[in-house]
């Protein structure tokens, strides 16, 4: 199970943010070939003091395969503790 599960996660040295996530994708086990899978994080801003990438670009085998543009994030909207109380 170890294969199948193992990822490589590259971290900036200036920042300690995560810069990107590579993995190979598998649908079964046994000679079935696996697809690399590359995440890369990028335009990291303070909201709220937390981090985060507002452009996530994901390539399956090398190929571009889906890019991210996050325009806003907001915390702690809509909810309150009473959503969450206990019966």
């Amino acid at each position: 199970m170890a294969e199948f599960s193992a990822r490589n996660i590259w971290i900036d040295s200036a920042t300690g943010l995560p810069g990107s996530l590579s993995y190979v994708r598998r649908d079964a086990a046994g000679p079935s070939p696996g697809i690399p899978v590359e995440v890369t994080y990028a335009d990291y801003r303070n909201v709220g003091g937390a981090h985060f990438p507002f452009l996530i670009r994901v390539s399956l085998n090398g190929t571009p395969w889906a890019t991210i543009a996050i325009d806003t994030v907001a915390l702690n909207t809509g909810l309150s503790d009473a959503d969450f109380a206990i019966q």
